[in-house]
């Protein structure tokens, strides 16, 4: 469906292109003029922005006055020529409707300025070229250096422009802590397209770690969506209060114990989605049967083997949706392979972040290692969880009034697994957007300790 819509949008913003430069000479202005302006209007109303209304409308004006004050200058340069000596109202409606063209550039918008600069010129060029065959503008061929110049120019500049964060926006998300908490996510929802949130009918999903937290709320929007859910967790006391829906049932599961996870690969339905999302913090140092310590051992190495025996055993669809739920301390650790096996000075919390740093660090060879299916991690931000209140007491006081709700930390888990739009897999993603994967250059890994890890992770593979 939306594919259908944006070859009709782009479609109708052709045929306008056609009406204003062959038949804008000979017609009056203002009713070109007025057909720009409500094709700007019915695009907003009826398709995605990606940014907000106010800035789509002032943006397109600011197009427009851009437009206005580079044609001009052509004209006075002696570079083009129209009937009068200045720019017609007809040219500039071409300006009008250009900002409807915006969110096809989002691609573009990664690219390198002077690939942009060259985009702009030729495609700028090519639509003067045309005008001039149309006989609708005039202009010697010594003239098409200043306008591929000056139309690279005006595209570089627009294109940033319109995808670039408020400078306050940026400062806040550079600050971290108004990025990850509640009012961060309540800032960055205002730009989220208002994309309604679906599901593949008859279709299942798989929580690890759904009975409390993030995990629970993930799973009770999933079920009132009709997805059939399968959670797992230690405690079944706690998936009471879950269970008694009908779409959702419960697997008791301690993700740590490799060899009990072949019975939830039996008992799986072919899934759409899964989310892994299983993670604790125990106070003291633990290994598992295979010696491997606990938080690893469950969020890293158990959920690996869960989602490669669901795919060897084809009880993974064919574009099935993959979120691994990491968190956003990883940003201040560099993977450390010394503690995975022993830790005489052992720290909960800097053992787990250094559990999310090697989910994220293997997100891209999970992507490789699953080509049939979308792999992407997400961070939830700070959010107010049992597991945050029970784990990191003092860092929840001390933030009390301002972690986020579960809403806030489980919207992007739902974003991902119904999003239309194609993922990037083995990216990272926060609040509905991919996001870098190192904020300093002191926790980049090597890749020599990458190796290591995954030679660790294949080489206790006893389910598969």
């Amino acid at each position: 469906m939306k594919k259908v819509k944006d070859i009709m949008r782009f479609l109708s913003l052709k045929f306008f292109w056609f009406i204003a430069v062959f038949y804008g000479p000979k017609l009056h202005d203002l009713p070109i003029v007025a057909l720009a302006i409500l094709i700007m209007v019915l695009n907003e109303i009826f398709f995605d922005q990606r940014v907000l209304r106010k800035k789509y409308y002032l943006f397109g004006l600011g197009i427009a006055l851009l437009g206005a004050i580079q044609n001009q200058l052509l004209i006075e340069f002696e570079q083009i020529s129209f009937e009068s000596n200045f720019v017609p109202l007809w040219f500039l409606s071409l300006y009008i409707v250009f900002v409807c063209y915006y969110e096809y550039f989002d691609y573009l918008s990664k690219k390198t300025n002077f690939t942009n600069l060259l985009i702009g010129a030729a495609s700028g060029s090519f639509s003067y070229y045309a005008g001039r065959k149309m006989g609708s503008i005039d202009f010697n061929n010594t003239a098409f250096l200043w306008i591929g110049l000056s139309w690279g120019i005006f595209f570089l500049i627009t294109l940033r422009g319109y995808f670039m964060k408020s400078i306050i926006d940026r400062l806040l998300d550079i600050s971290i802590i108004y990025s990850f908490n509640r009012s961060g996510f309540e800032r960055h929802r205002k730009s989220f397209l208002e994309e309604k949130i679906t599901f593949k009918e008859n279709s299942n999903a798989l929580v690890t770690g759904g009975t409390s937290g993030i995990g629970k709320w993930v799973s009770n929007q999933l079920a009132g969506h009709r997805v059939r859910v399968l959670i797992t967790g230690r405690d079944e006391r706690k998936a009471e209060n879950l269970i008694n829906n009908d779409s959702i049932s419960f697997h008791q599961l301690d993700m740590q114990d490799f060899k009990k996870i072949k019975d939830l690969i039996e008992k799986s339905e072919s899934l759409d989605y899964l989310i892994l999302n299983a993670g604790g913090m125990p106070r003291d140092f633990q290994t598992n049967d295979a010696g491997i310590e606990s938080q690893m051992a469950s969020q890293l190495f158990g959920h690996y083997y869960l989602l490669k025996g669901l795919a060897e055993a084809g009880k993974l669809k064919p574009k099935a949706r993959v979120v691994w739920v990491t968190s956003g301390g990883m940003y201040l650790r560099k993977l450390s392979l010394d503690i995975i096996k022993e830790d005489n000075l052992y720290n909960k919390v800097k053992t787990y972040a250094n559990v999310k740093r090697a989910q994220v660090e293997l997100m891209d060879s999970f992507a490789k290692d699953f080509p049939n299916i979308e792999v992407v991690a997400m961070h939830p931000g700070w959010v107010d969880t049992p597991g945050v209140q029970v784990a990191i007491p003092r860092f929840a006081h001390k933030m009390e009034g301002e972690l986020r709700d579960l809403e806030g930390g489980g919207d992007t888990i739902l974003w991902l697994l119904s999003s239309d739009s194609k993922l990037k897999s083995g990216g990272l993603y926060f609040d509905r957007k991919i996001v870098n994967k190192h904020f300093f250059w002191f926790t980049k890994s090597n890749k020599e300790d990458l190796i290591r890890l995954r030679k660790m992770i294949k080489k206790l593979e006893p389910i598969l």
